[in-house]
């Protein structure tokens, strides 16, 4: 089970925060889990981020465009640090507090697909 901690401050054209990766059953504490500071930036449907990780002194980055189609948000996304690049799509929808999507990531010569869930407070 992984669990996502997120603070931060958004206004009208950028995003910035910090975020911690918790992997719950594993044998890491809380406490040296995966640490990031991230800053975005957006015009309209287009955003672009880097993120930071504190232990590993690594960047990450992201560009991704989006659109509402039907009431859902679908985007796509293309991102790279030292190891990889990746690309892909998303498509989700929400419900109140509660979003659904769905991921296709394109790594290379692998692909992932994945369901998420969140809960927004």
């Amino acid at each position: 089970v992984e669990a996502n901690y997120m603070a931060g401050v958004k206004k009208s054209w950028f995003d910035v925060g910090y975020l911690q990766y918790d992997y719950y059953g594993d044998d890491v504490k809380l406490a040296d889990e995966a640490k990031e500071v991230y800053f975005g930036a957006n015009a309209g449907p287009f955003s672009a981020y880097v993120f930071h990780d504190l232990d590993l002194e690594t960047q990450y980055w992201n560009l991704s465009a989006s659109h509402q189609v039907k009431g859902f948000d679908a985007s796509l996304f293309i991102g790279h640090n030292d190891e990889y690049d990746h690309a892909g799509v998303k498509i989700g929808r929400s419900f109140g507090p509660v979003s659904l999507g769905y991921t296709f990531d394109y790594v290379r010569d692998a692909s992932e697909h994945s369901i998420n869930l969140f809960y927004n407070f």
